[in-house]
């Protein structure tokens, strides 16, 4: 059975009417789901009757003429999930897909799928392999490479050639950008390195660098009119992005307009001057049906060099590309929206399946109820997407500053749901915490806001690294970059604040809190081997570190650790997995850590144990540099281990994992996105009407 129908169990009917039915679009298989984020519209392609759109990660496309919408995976047959590349060949009616890793499918008129590693597995290639851009020329593709151009036959679906060595003397030029001049026959080839150059298509031998020539613009210059009347060169700055039609070469030049370039005089002319003059850089420009098309922020225009009449089309977001189907109607791929369509005189809509808003997920955080991802983590790298939600429904809910007013949260690390207070806790690696009520409301504890808040503000800098709720409804925080003072704080159900100081070497940089059956706090000391354990009560405490009588504690780093379902402590560390089994008088004898054995060695002493969860059956989940393990509950039986090759995994380094708390389903976040298991095992038996969610559809709107 041919791989893409197997997905039309994914499929949902859309309407125009706006009438709309519950669908899981989610790309999966039976026990694997990939959550990507697919409203952020990146490449566009209209093959006919369907209109493909590659966000960042993922691929999916609307069927025009039935109004279903389609995601596809590795299940469908894709090679990889990273599209930096699409193009639609209409004579053989294929679809070349490029990916950043070098890979590239053809997706056949009869939905099969054709895999091309060829790029890929080449090991004389030193630089990256990323698939640029695919142009067509009669029956051959032109693909644009970070290592030169590959020619590729779309009828014999074969490697014709390949041109890595045409830059200045031979030197291997990177192709950002490739077209076609059809009036000239040329082909155009665009680097960074060494600027535009171009061959004849007809009788030369384009592998070898003499037959190309390069465009000089040096510098950039073009020719403009001072308050006299008097022609003058000047210099100016553009994107460097080009196009040809009707045998001449365009670019668009922000805050000036559509340029072309001289020939003889190695010069950029003005062709228009009134468009283009007060917008962001340009995304794109190409030349369809005698016109440039041009996408700079949220417009996308045409413009008619021979009439000279542009026409704009306005999206809601920043357009990333554009298809014109007519003269009033454009596909865009647009940001935060997935497909939109504009059309004169029409109501815009939007297309795109459920899903993540954020390009990636670094931190998993749980409730009763739901489990919460986001793109911050444990850096101040000002990332402000904000996180998502995912229920019982199996539905994404997005919550950032288009859904909340005024959220503009950095670097969130972690998100707890307060029972007690019936809001969310929300911790930022860089502006202390937040509160969002149930009415949105946001309230931020910092000491600029409020000022019997405890955090320390260093560098100007209030980095709380994780949010703990006890089974008191107390609220524990921890942070990190606190320079000797307190770094643990507690905000009773009678919002009391208490600090406690941890008073050990590395203590002012705390990553994690688990409080264990006996209400004893175990504090994490990131990129060290040490844990400090104490008693909120009386202050007392214990270290545990590495060494015999002192905890015993493998590697140089820990890296993760939790509490298990018979108050065990299992850490993860640089040098595999341990675990404090008998923890009951640790304050006042120091238990040494024993490592798991299995097959005759310490549990994964080899492997950099990053993160780590415990699900429903008390099994252990460990995320490495090298995939998934799942281990019994003694972590002396390998149950699953997963990667690449053999699951829906994105990546084999995993940076987080988390459960959700009613269904089981495992999260995993890596490098290139977030996918979950659908294992064997799950918190509380679910409900008659729990049960009968997975896997039938959500009710989400995936056309607006």
């Amino acid at each position: 059975m041919n791989c893409l129908k197997i997905e039309s169990r994914l499929k949902r009917w859309v309407s125009y009417l706006l009438i709309f039915l519950p669908i899981s679009i989610q790309a999966q298989s039976d026990e694997w789901t990939l959550h990507f984020p697919y409203r952020a519209g990146n490449k566009i392609c209209v093959a006919a009757n369907k209109v493909y759109c590659a966000p960042t990660q993922g691929l999916y496309f609307f069927n025009k003429d039935n109004n279903e919408l389609n995601v596809l995976s590795k299940t469908s047959g894709l090679s990889d999930i990273e599209v930096s590349a699409i193009a639609y060949h209409e004579p053989t009616k294929k679809v070349m897909i490029g990916y950043s890793s070098g890979y590239i499918d053809i997706i056949r008129n009869d939905e099969s799928i054709k895999n091309i590693n060829d790029i890929f597995r080449n090991t004389s290639i030193n630089s990256t392999k990323t698939i640029n851009q695919i142009k067509f020329y009669q029956n051959n593709a032109y693909i644009a490479t970070d290592f030169g151009i590959v020619v590729y036959d779309m009828i014999k679906e074969e490697i014709r050639e390949s041109y890595r060595n045409i830059g200045p003397n031979g030197a291997e030029m990177e192709a950002v950008q490739t077209f076609v001049d059809l009036t000239n026959k040329r082909l155009y080839v665009n680097s960074t390195q060494f600027g535009l150059a171009y061959a004849s298509l007809e009788g030369k031998n384009l592998i070898d660098f003499r037959n190309w020539q390069f465009i000089k613009v040096e510098p950039d210059t073009t020719k403009e009119k001072d308050q006299n009347g008097n022609e003058k060169i000047v210099k100016i700055q553009f994107d460097k992005k080009y196009t040809s039609l009707n045998g001449v070469l365009y670019t668009g030049i922000k805050n000036k307009g559509i340029y072309k370039y001289n020939f003889e005089t190695e010069t950029l002319e003005v062709e228009n001057e009134t468009i283009l003059t007060f917008f962001n850089n340009i995304e794109t420009i190409d030349s369809w049906n005698g016109k440039l098309v041009i996408t700079h922020y949220t417009e996308a225009l045409t413009y008619e060099p021979i009439g000279k009449t542009p026409f704009s089309f306005f999206f809601e977001e920043p357009v990333k590309d554009v298809y014109i189907e007519s003269g009033n109607k454009a596909w865009g791929t647009v940001t935060n929206k997935g497909i939109q369509i504009v059309e004169e005189n029409k109501d815009k809509k939007t297309i795109a399946p459920n899903g993540l808003l954020q390009s990636r997920v670094n931190k998993i955080s749980t409730s009763s109820t739901e489990l919460f991802v986001s793109s911050g983590g444990w850096s101040t790298s000002s990332i402000r997407e904000g996180y998502g939600v995912f229920g019982s429904a199996r539905e994404w809910k997005n919550i950032n500053s288009i859904t909340v007013p005024n959220f503009d949260i950095p670097d969130i690390t972690s998100i707890k749901y307060d029972v007690l207070r019936k809001g969310y806790w929300i911790g930022s690696f860089l502006n202390g915490a937040y509160f969002l009520d149930s009415q949105n409301n946001l309230k931020r504890y910092h000491k600029d806001f409020e000022p019997s808040t405890p955090f320390q503000v260093i560098f100007g800098q209030t980095r709380i690294t994780s949010i703990v709720i006890d089974i008191d409804n107390n609220v524990w925080f921890t942070q990190e970059l606190a320079n000797g003072a307190e770094t643990i704080y507690k905000y009773d159900k009678n919002s009391v604040w208490t600090s406690y100081q941890v008073n050990a070497s590395g203590g002012d940089n705390v990553f994690g809190l688990v409080i264990d059956d006996n209400k004893l706090n175990w504090a994490f000391l990131r990129n060290t081997n040490t844990i400090y354990v104490f008693d909120p009560k009386t202050g007392e405490n214990q270290i545990l570190t590495f060494g015999i009588g002192k905890g015993n504690i493998p590697g140089t780093a820990l890296r993760t650790f939790q509490k298990d379902k018979n108050n065990q402590i299992w850490v993860g560390t640089d040098k595999g997995v341990t675990v404090f089994t008998d923890i009951d008088d640790v304050l006042n004898k120091i238990p040494d850590a024993v490592q798991p054995i299995f097959e005759n060695r310490p549990l994964l002493q080899d492997e950099n144990v990053i993160c780590m969860a415990v699900d429903g059956a008390n099994r252990k989940w460990f995320g490495t540099e090298n995939g998934v393990f799942l281990f019994n509950e003694t972590g002396t039986e390998n149950i699953y281990y997963f990667n690449t090759k053999n699951s829906l995994l994105p990546d084999n380094r995993i940076l987080d994992i988390g459960i959700h708390p009613q269904t089981g389903e495992v999260f995993f976040s890596t490098t290139k996105g977030l996918a979950s298991f659908r294992g064997d095992a799950s918190e509380p038996e679910p409900t008659f009407e729990q049960a009968g969610i997975f896997p039938n559809p959500a009710n989400s709107k995936d056309v607006e």
